[in-house]
C-alpha cells in the first residue's frame, strides 16, 4: 500500500518474525520535511489498514496480526481530527487545546465519529487499491513465501508502478 500510494519508498519486506510482528515492511519517506500534508496522512491511514484488508480480501477473515496497525491508524485518525485541524466538524478548533473541563461526552463522541469516518474512507480506498492490484499482491506473497525477504529491484518489479504521490488521497 505504501508503494502504490506513494507515501514512501518500500525498501524491504520480510515475513521473518520480529518480536510480536510476524513480518515487517521497511518504508522510507521520500522527503525529510517534518511536516505532513493532510493527503499524506490520509494515505498513511490507508497504508496502515493494508495488512488487515489484504487478509479480508484473500482469506475472507481477519486475524489479530494487524492489531497494532489498527491501533496506530486509530490514534492517527483521532490526532488528525482532534489536534491537527483536519476536521470537518471542528474547523480551526483544536480539541487538544480545549481545557479538559470543557470536553464533555458530546465533543468526545464527535471526535470519535469523525475519526471513524476517516478510517472507513481509508478502508474503502485500501479495498479498491488491493482489489485492483491483486495480481501484484499475490506475486508479492508468493515471493515472500519462497525467499522470506524481498528488497530492491525485485521488490519494485513485483509491486508494479507507483501511483502519483497524492493520486489516491481522498
Amino acid at each position: 500500500m505504501g508503494h502504490w500510494l506513494g507515501v514512501g519508498s518500500v525498501e524491504r519486506v520480510t515475513i521473518e518474525p520480529r518480536g510480536q510482528a510476524l513480518g515487517v515492511t521497511h518504508i522510507t519517506r521520500d522527503t525529510e520535511d517534518p511536516l505532513y500534508k493532510q493527503s499524506e496522512l490520509t494515505n498513511r491511514l490507508a497504508m496502515m489498514l493494508g495488512g488487515r484488508e489484504a487478509e479480508l480480501l484473500v482469506l475472507s477473515s481477519v486475524s489479530s496480526g494487524a492489531s497494532d496497525d489498527l491501533k496506530r491508524a486509530s490514534e492517527l485518525a483521532i490526532r488528525m481530527v482532534g489536534s491537527l485541524g483536519f476536521s470537518q466538524a471542528f474547523g480551526l478548533l483544536s480539541v487538544a487545546g480545549v481545557p479538559k473541563d470543557l470536553l464533555g461526552p458530546d465533543i468526545q463522541a464527535a471526535v470519535l465519529k469523525e475519526a471513524r469516518t476517516l478510517l472507513e474512507q481509508a478502508q474503502a480506498q485500501t479495498q479498491r487499491l488491493l482489489a485492483s492490484n491483486r495480481v501484484s499482491l499475490d506475486a508479492l506473497a508468493n515471493g515472500l513465501l519462497e525467499r522470506e525477504v524481498l528488497s530492491g529491484a525485485e521488490l519494485e518489479t513485483l509491486l508494479g508502478e507507483r501511483l502519483a504521490p497524492m493520486a489516491m488521497a481522498g
